[in-house]
């Protein structure tokens, strides 16, 4: 057999070089999105992992803040304890002094009674008792009532000291845990301030990756798109090269 080759006519050939211009273009312009496709899905990948890492610092900040919290909670119940065992001293205290300044009132009125006796003569102290043995009792009686009434004043300033060094020790403790309260309060605030700002970076994360998943689906339309467009036109230029090749 003898194939003829059947010239084209100039409005085919035209046609058919369209057709090949349009199929190179299309793939020039597929291949760019293609890029800018792999572009996208590398970026959202990394913006992705950036967003996972934020996530897991903002999950440790927070559970720093919370530890923080409950720091700041046990510290103010200690500082209120304290408070109450302050009130409670300083009250004992004013007790102790009440108590001691009775005592030493108990005290000047029996050395006054023994100076008043030692004041009268021997016959008017001997003629306002009934004997000598009386005498001597009541004397024993206001030394022993001096001693005691002494060694309860000592006592009662023994344990007014012990209290006070209480009280100033319990007072130290309180100061020192206000500072450790304070120090914790800033740790808070800075640990907050650090939470808002990686929110606020999270936020704008995720922002930017909804922007590249937006571009990235929206370039893939286009290739598929441009993918059909391609088809057609091979389908087309075919048909101009040979129109037999096409089913009727």
């Amino acid at each position: 057999f003898v194939f003829t080759k059947i010239p084209l006519t100039t409005e085919a050939a035209t046609k058919i070089e369209e057709l090949q211009n349009q199929i190179q273009t299309r793939n020039n312009d597929i291949k760019k999105l293609e890029a800018e496709i792999a572009l996208y899905e590398k970026e959202l990948s990394t913006t992705k992992k950036e967003a996972g890492s934020l996530k897991a610092t903002i999950d440790r900040l927070n559970t720093t803040k919370k530890k923080l919290e409950t720091d700041i909670k046990i510290t103010q119940d200690r500082i209120d304890a304290l408070n109450l065992n302050i009130q409670k001293l300083g009250i004992t205290i004013q007790e102790k002094n009440q108590t001691i300044t009775s005592n030493k009132a108990s005290l000047a009125e029996a050395l006054r009674v023994m100076n008043e006796n030692e004041d009268q003569s021997l016959v008017g102290t001997m003629l306002s008792y009934r004997s000598l043995g009386e005498i001597w009792r009541e004397i024993d009686r206001l030394e022993t009532l001096q001693g005691d009434i002494r060694n309860k004043i000592m006592s009662l300033q023994r344990d007014q000291i012990a209290l006070a060094e209480a009280k100033g020790e319990a007072e130290s403790s309180q100061q020192k845990l206000k500072v450790t309260q304070s120090t914790l309060s800033d740790q808070k605030t800075l640990v907050t301030q650090n939470q808002e700002e990686k929110n606020q970076l999270l936020s704008l994360t995720k922002s930017k990756q909804s922007s590249y998943e937006l571009l990235l689906a929206d370039r893939k339309e286009k290739k598929r798109v441009f993918e059909e467009d391609v088809q057609k036109a091979e389908a087309a230029l075919k048909e101009a090269l040979d129109p037999k090749s096409v089913p009727t």
